[in-house]
């Protein structure tokens, strides 16, 4: 459908860049993940914010998340991440998931 849309408006699908801004809330093991996801829940209460479909897990769980996104063509991700965990959530995300990916 990008291919057939491109052609229409005579742009080359090549440059097209796709990107995916969601929630980023990142557990250490499994055993924390309800508690993270009832405080996500309550930080980002509004629809808009789009938990469903937010990067919340663990590491080994946004890597895989993230691949997959990476082969549907998404090549930029924008995180919103609460202000009172960000430090603790990035420094978890640059040490676990980035080296990975």
């Amino acid at each position: 459908m990008l291919e057939k849309e491109c052609a229409r408006i005579e742009r080359d699908p090549g440059l097209i860049r796709r990107s995916h801004q969601a929630v980023l809330a990142v557990a250490a093991h499994e055993r924390d993940l309800p508690e993270l996801r009832a405080r996500v829940g309550r930080r980002f209460a509004a629809a808009a914010f789009g938990i469903d479909d937010g990067y919340i897990g663990t590491p080994a769980m946004l890597v895989d998340r993230l691949g997959e996104l990476a082969q549907q063509g998404i090549s930029s991700f924008v995180f919103m991440v609460g202000a009172k965990h960000a430090a603790a959530t990035m420094e978890l995300f640059a040490a676990e998931v980035m080296p990975r990916l």
